[in-house]
């Protein structure tokens, strides 16, 4: 009985494992009933219960039937397992509510009209006024129309629910201005709608048929360029771009969508040298999508190849489209295209004929394949390439006599400075050097069929050296005239001779006993102030006064010509160096 009963145990034991593996398979989970069963995974759970009961309880009842016996515990037991069992089978669902974003409404009044010297002042006021008294106010925000082909500029009021926009419409706002003669002012806000209405779907549908976006602009394209460009297709009403990472997008709308059907077969079109990719707006979205899936990856092209450059081969594998990218750094085209095709057919028809450009051999690969930057080789990457680039190599002999003479496309090399010359300092000539200037050339040694700069330079040394040969004749003349000036007060003195005059000539011959002539000219003095004091004869006090008021006269022109002359010195002292440092 033991025997056969372990027996019953063993296969009941393995059913169970099998039922086991069964549940593991299942996707979903039950919800355990006890707290020791959430805390744990499927597969401890199921492990602990079998190891503890080691029965099957849709085989219980058998067994309970050979023993006669029964065991309450033991059902108990068995009707909860089964009630675990059952719970697993099944799959939970939740329903997904969708909740949308809720809509704003906007109250528009003039800027002009509302209080406040400036804008910021303005949108402080209407938040300061409408926020305690409205629950649904967002924000205030300013807000440009265009009412019968001219702009304005409106304060808005945005709130979130309809029924503050009809308050805020309904309820004119009287503004009492700071004085007794002013009228008070009514502002009143309109709804947005009211002052724009939107456009009706039918002009919005036809505005889109008429609209293609074109995109891979490059940044250095502008406006005025790719409306030429597009211009040859139709007339364009307008044409609006935006900046997406490195590239540029248009949207054109054009005066009819005749013009726009060409669009559909035509995949891009050529602005200079570069290919953009055209897209009219009401293509379908499967449509869109195989414009980007037939697409391959032609590698190895040569340093800044074009997409113009390679107009021969996208024309000999009937590519629609050729888009190669720009270094994020550099922003020089790399040396990989990518050529789009309408089909796959026409992809692996055209992608079997192998290529080269410019003695470059061009390799098809699929787009995600990574190439080398510096080869293009798909074999490995740019710091295993061992591809070197051959500069070009200049003759010595060639080079020095291109520093001596600069000719054309050399005359500016000396211009090119590195860190080190910059941070030098400037060695100052001595006084000793000088410096002739060119009047036959530049200064950097150009000819007079130079650029402009280079001419403009040497009129202005020209000129210079004018105004210093004008300062030299100035100069010349200024002598003469005071050379004939001392000579005239040399007539004049001896013509006119006066006591003042003695007495200076007496001292000037007589060097010896200086301390006894001085007193002797201190009587003098006294004696001269007497007779001029006590004098009897009022006519030779007169005429001794005014011979030596001219005397003065002529000694003050002396001292300002002799100023004129240091100045006139100095000035061409200045006028030479200022010619020099030119040159």
């Amino acid at each position: 009985m033991t025997n056969r009963r372990t027996r019953q145990n063993k296969s009941t034991r393995q059913v169970n494992t099998a039922n086991n593996k069964q549940q593991l398979a299942k996707v979903g989970a039950g919800s355990p009933s006890s707290t020791v069963q959430q805390q744990t995974n499927i597969d401890s759970e199921l492990a602990i219960s079998y190891d503890t009961y080691a029965q099957n309880p849709a085989k219980q009842t058998a067994s309970q039937g050979s023993n006669a016996t029964t065991d309450p515990k033991q059902n108990t037991v068995s009707s909860s397992s089964q009630n675990q069992e059952e719970s697993r089978d099944i799959d939970m669902t939740y329903e997904t509510i969708e909740i949308t974003k809720k809509k704003l409404y906007y109250a528009l009044a003039l800027l002009d009209a509302i209080p406040g010297k400036n804008a910021l002042q303005k949108k402080k006021w209407c938040s300061d006024k409408f926020r305690p008294k409205l629950a649904g106010f967002v924000r205030t925000e300013f807000r440009t129309h265009k009412i019968l082909s001219e702009k304005k500029t409106f304060m808005a009021i945005v709130l979130d629910n309809h029924e503050d926009l009809i308050s805020i419409t309904s309820n004119p706002i009287e503004i009492i201005a700071g004085s007794d003669d002013v009228p008070p002012v009514t502002l009143k806000f309109e709804d947005q709608q009211t002052i724009k209405p939107p456009k009706p779907d039918e002009e919005i549908e036809n505005d889109y048929l008429k609209t293609i976006q074109v995109i891979d602009i490059p940044m250095h394209i502008k406006a005025h360029v790719v409306r030429a460009t597009f211009e040859r297709y139709g007339a364009i009403l307008s044409i609006s771009m935006k900046t997406v990472k490195y590239y540029q997008h248009a949207f054109i709308k054009f005066a009819n969508k005749e013009i726009v059907d060409a669009f559909y077969t035509t995949w891009s079109v050529f602005i200079g040298q570069e290919c953009v990719r055209v897209i009219p707006l009401a293509l379908q979205e499967d449509q869109r999508q195989k414009r980007k899936d037939f697409c391959v990856k032609l590698s190895g092209l040569p340093r800044g190849t074009a997409p113009r450059d390679i107009i021969g081969i996208l024309d000999a594998v009937n590519a629609k489209a050729c888009f190669i990218p720009r270094n994020p750094k550099s922003y020089k085209f790399m040396n990989h295209a990518y050529i789009y095709f309408d089909s796959a057919e026409l992809l692996e028809e055209m992608t079997v004929s192998a290529y080269s450009f410019e003695g470059y051999e061009l390799i098809w690969v699929a787009p995600d394949v990574q190439t080398c930057y510096k080869c293009g080789d798909p074999g490995h990457i740019f710091k295993e390439c061992n591809l070197e680039f051959n500069r070009r190599q200049v003759d010595p002999n060639l080079e020095r006599l291109y520093k001596k003479f600069k000719p054309a496309n050399h005359r500016h090399n000396n211009n090119k400075k590195t860190y080190a010359d910059a941070t030098k300092k400037v060695s100052h000539s001595s006084p000793s050097q000088t410096t002739t200037p060119i009047l036959t050339g530049t200064s950097s040694g150009g000819s007079l069929h130079g650029s402009s700069q280079e001419k403009s330079t040497a009129t202005k040394n020209s000129q210079l050296d004018e105004i210093k040969k004008q300062f030299t004749a100035m100069q010349t003349l200024m002598m003469s005239y005071n050379q004939d000036l001392e000579q005239l007060k040399l007539q004049f003195a001896k013509s006119n001779p006066s006591p003042t005059t003695q007495s200076h000539s007496t001292s000037s011959h007589s060097p010896r006993n200086t301390h006894n002539k001085s007193n002797q000219q201190n009587k003098n003095k006294h004696k001269r102030v007497r007779v001029i004091s006590g004098s009897e004869d009022s006519e030779d006090n007169g005429s001794s006064s005014a011979t030596s008021d001219p005397i003065k006269k002529l000694d003050n022109l002396t001292n300002v010509s002799n100023n004129l002359n240091t100045m006139m010195s100095s000035l061409s002292k200045l006028v030479g160096q200022f010619v020099g440092s030119a040159v």
